[in-house]
């Protein structure tokens, strides 16, 4: 499952899900683009999405 399919399910704006995990849009933005992989980011994600990490894979 990748993070905008997830975010659109849960009718979630990327601005909202940034503000929900505590990081910048800009930063969600490249992070649901594929440009960001920082580990410690995409745990706060799934755990806003309501995901396990190994889905998003």
């Amino acid at each position: 499952m990748n993070l905008r399919t997830r975010r659109i399910e849960l009718k979630l704006t990327q601005s909202e899900v940034a503000k929900r995990a505590g990081i910048s849009l800009r930063q969600y933005q490249r992070i649901e683009s594929g440009k960001d992989t920082m580990f410690s980011v995409y745990v706060k994600i799934a755990r806003v999405l309501g995901i396990r990490l190994e889905q998003l894979a």
